[in-house]
């Protein structure tokens, strides 16, 4: 069948399909440029996330501990523990991180970029009260972010 010479393609000298290397190259040069603008805003962006996640653990693990030592869970005081060298927090059973009930550890990493300080490393809370005996301050931080969780002698604990 012989098609009507309105659906035949004329040949145009130099009529090639694809892209020529000036237009690739500029493709690659504006995508370098948003990636270079990007790339700060998003690297901000993660570690500002980082710190919040990190400090919600904290805070997390904080009310647990009091909760289940106002419960009189087992009928024992509980505590958090945070080892900056191993970047774990520490939920234990017991009086102190030392004398704890070791296979009831609830122990929960973050991440390796992100910093706890302050002057509390390990705070218990007591039965059926939820008060503690050594009230402190930590400070999640990354990059130039940081969140600060406080507890009080009375055992609240507020973030912010």
């Amino acid at each position: 069948m012989k098609l009507p010479a309105v659906f035949k393609r004329i040949p145009v000298q130099g009529d090639r399909a694809g892209f020529t290397l000036p237009e690739m190259l500029l493709v690659i040069a504006i995508g370098t440029v948003l990636m270079a603008l990007t790339a700060p805003v998003l690297v901000s962006f993660y570690q500002n996330q980082l710190v919040a996640d990190t400090a919600f653990s904290l805070e997390d693990t904080l009310l647990r501990a009091r909760a289940n030592a106002m419960a009189m869970q087992d009928d024992s005081p509980y505590g958090v523990k945070t080892d900056t060298s191993t970047k774990k927090i520490v939920l234990f059973k017991g009086n102190s991180y030392a004398a704890r009930d070791t296979s009831f550890d609830q122990v929960m990493s973050y991440p390796g970029s992100s910093v706890i300080s302050g002057n509390v490393g390990e705070i218990s809370f007591g039965r059926l009260s939820g008060t503690t005996t050594a009230p402190g301050t930590w400070t999640v931080t990354n990059g130039g972010f940081s969140k600060t969780i406080e507890v009080t002698a009375e055992g609240f604990i507020s973030g912010s």
